[in-house]
């Protein structure tokens, strides 16, 4: 599932990546913006209705999917957020979640259990006015944490969540909240107020996945040495930008030796 507002070729970009590297998913666009042609000449489904969200305040987004997804009877087995800054790097992440999620319901990358309450992680420390409320709803005074690209939610999180007694009370709360980020802390923790089982990403993968700094050849390459590596975040949001066009290189590559393997078949 893409999140997206605008940049139309980053857009492009992610869509053909994904094509490319994990050909068995059903790949779909958020458009939070108010561009609504963004995405139509793409191969890539719209999800409907979706509402206008600014930076760093998007949780809404996973809400409407979750009901879209559990109210609609589609079939899936998990639901992972993308971000056009993210860029796959080889196939088999279909694969690696089916044994990372063994027994699981939820994956995060940089899970971080218990946050101290003195956090200066900005999108704990900009809750900091509304955790009252919140610790009242889930029944306990605590909070977990991760980093938002790449979410892996089961079929059961989203159905308990969608389905719970409280969801209401949450969709209340979440319509006042002001935080940064809210994603970040808000679904690590729900996994023990639904009583699910969650787990991080591998640990080697963090520098893989961060906020910051953005992304060079380097350190694609040093992924690519990484057995669990699939995708790379961020990627700057430039056409030609060295990391972007290695990732290009290696979508060609790739699809000329999956075509290499067909002809073989045949």
């Amino acid at each position: 599932m893409i999140l997206a507002h605008s940049d139309q070729v980053s857009l492009a970009d992610l869509v053909h990546n994904v094509r490319c590297f994990c050909p068995e998913v059903r790949l779909y666009l958020y458009n939070s913006g108010d561009d609504s042609s963004l995405g139509q000449t793409l191969d890539v489904d719209l999800v409907p209705s979706p509402r206008r969200l600014s930076y760093a305040k998007v949780t809404p987004f996973f809400f409407d999917v979750f009901e879209w997804l559990a109210r609609g009877n589609l079939e899936f087995d998990y639901f992972v957020n993308l971000e056009t800054d993210m860029l796959f790097i080889r196939a088999g992440y279909e694969r690696s979640l089916a044994q990372l999620m063994r027994g699981q319901d939820y994956m995060v990358p940089n899970l971080v259990q218990f946050l101290s309450s003195k956090s200066r992680w900005r999108p704990i420390r900009s809750l900091m006015p509304e955790l009252r409320n919140w610790y009242r709803l889930l029944g306990f005074q605590y909070t977990h944490g991760g980093f938002s690209p790449g979410q892996v939610f089961s079929r059961n999180y989203v159905e308990k969540l969608v389905n719970h007694k409280s969801y209401g009370d949450i969709k209340k709360l979440l319509d006042a909240n002001k935080s940064y980020s809210l994603q970040e802390v808000l679904f690590p923790t729900l996994v023990d107020f639904l009583k699910v089982r969650g787990r991080s990403y591998p640990a080697e993968l963090k520098p893989i996945n961060r906020y910051r700094p953005y992304q060079a050849v380097e350190g694609i390459k040093r992924a690519l040495g990484l057995r669990n590596a699939y995708f790379v975040h961020p990627v700057r949001r430039e056409a030609n930008d060295r990391a972007r066009v290695y990732v290009r290189e290696l979508m060609t590559s790739h699809m000329r030796g999956a075509l290499g393997t067909c002809r073989e078949t045949t």
